[in-house]
């Protein structure tokens, strides 16, 4: 069922709702609006690269850009000025979280010679602050959030002296204090979240400022950033995208969402129809040397076989295979070919597993392993122990899963045949 859900402004493209989500309707032909849309997810955090920032900042679900960030942004910057449409509106949306604005101030900086050059109106550069573009804030929910939960433009001048003070936001955000203060805050914008995300990149995409068939680079985050790019097109150069956790877990077929990471999508005026735009690839990190090598990194799959002393190889047909990610605090400082001993949930037993040779800084590991057992074939489960908020690694490791409370199954009954190694590149 599709059903006309808003129209914004006037004479602008119907937002239609396909089982639960919204997208721009295929009706929308020869309507004024944007030819280009670039979605734009912020360069590094801060916290990333120094994670006690966050136990000291007042507000640390604002961090800025790492130093490392800022950089990524300024090549980002240089690489948008030789493949943005010249001679066309241009504007420059970003959330109103300072590694966004800060982001958006870096491109905004290198693009200023289309302007000198008369090749864009001097207004291109301003950036216009857009609530509706920012994180949705459960993704920060282990942060002691405080308030004011998200800055005004006014305020946020200190981070870029280009922000547009006239501008008049698309969407007005709002949210209130959870359960716990200082704490995750709850967004109690009117139609919630999701819609917000869903609905913000075809409210720009018409907005004056690039009514003319002009482009609009929209700096937000990752998980507004897939939403966006599937409202305009379900499957941008024909790659299907799940779920922002999926993507960010590597479980699909497709490219990382890593830092800087930008889509650009074309719209054909005779069809009305958005797509990946030619010669552009989705989530590309093509303006950046080190963030393009680990994209290609994480594509690769790697399995390493490994087995715990007075076990050999079985190929029995009774077996089943469990997933376990090895926590992050046991895997610092760690070096290929490294010998790795972890203790299994629910069980007192120690199995050992080599590093694999190709393992970097950042990787991530899971161990597979086969049981044997006199059961019914059961399909694959995955435990994750690595540490998450407010829990230490050691005390997830001795939690008892579900799905092995259910069957009753201990490891040290069952029996260790085959333990494995996959690995995959930085998150």
């Amino acid at each position: 069922m599709i059903r006309p859900l808003l129209r914004y402004p006037r004479k602008n493209p119907t937002i239609v709702q396909r089982a639960g989500f919204y997208y721009a309707s295929p009706g929308w032909r020869n309507e004024p609006g944007a030819e280009m849309v670039f979605v734009i997810r912020h360069a590094e955090r801060h916290d990333r690269q120094d994670p006690s920032w966050s136990n000291m900042a007042l507000r640390p679900q604002d961090t800025p850009l790492s130093e490392r960030g800022k950089h990524q942004a300024k090549r980002l910057g240089k690489w948008l000025y030789g493949r943005l449409p010249v001679h066309a509106p241009l504007a420059i949306f970003c959330s109103p979280f300072f590694r966004c604005v800060q982001t958006a101030d870096a491109i905004a900086s290198e693009l200023e010679g289309l302007q000198r050059e008369g090749l864009h109106a001097a207004s291109a550069t301003r950036i216009c602050v857009e609530p509706g573009l920012c994180e949705d804030m459960a993704y920060m929910a282990s942060l002691k959030q405080r308030e004011p939960f998200i800055l005004n433009a006014a305020d946020l001048i200190v981070a870029s002296p280009r922000i547009d003070l006239s501008y008049k936001p698309v969407k007005q955000v709002s949210h209130e204090r959870g359960p716990e203060y200082p704490g995750g805050c709850v967004e109690t914008t009117r139609g919630g979240t999701l819609l917000r995300c869903q609905t913000i990149a075809l409210e720009l995409a018409s907005h004056p400022l690039v009514r003319a068939r002009g482009t609009a680079l929209l700096i937000t985050h990752g998980h507004p950033s897939v939403h966006m790019v599937k409202s305009l097109c379900p499957r941008p150069g024909g790659i299907y995208l799940p779920q922002y956790d999926d993507i960010k877990a590597g479980n699909y077929d497709g490219p990382p969402l890593q830092y800087t990471a930008t889509t650009a999508l074309k719209r054909d005026h005779d069809t009305g129809l958005w797509d990946l735009a030619p010669g552009f690839k989705v989530f590309s990190n093509e303006h950046d040397p080190r963030l393009k090598e680990a994209r290609k990194e994480k594509k690769q799959r790697v399995t390493r076989f490994v087995f715990p002393e007075g076990h050999e190889p079985s190929t029995r047909s009774n077996e089943r295979m469990t997933d376990f990610q090895v926590p992050r605090d046991l895997l610092e400082g760690a070096m290929p070919g490294e010998i790795i001993s972890l203790e299994m949930p629910e069980s007192s037993e120690v199995i050992s597993f080599r590093v694999p040779d190709e393992f970097k800084s950042g990787d991530r590991i899971r161990v597979r392993i086969k049981f044997q057992t006199g059961w019914e074939h059961r399909p694959q489960e995955s435990h994750d122990l690595e540490e998450t908020a407010g829990v230490p690694a050691s005390s997830v490791k001795k939690k008892q899963s579900k799905a092995n409370k259910s069957n009753k199954l201990k490891m040290g009954d069952a029996g260790v045949s085959e333990v494995s190694v996959d690995y995959e590149g930085p998150a």
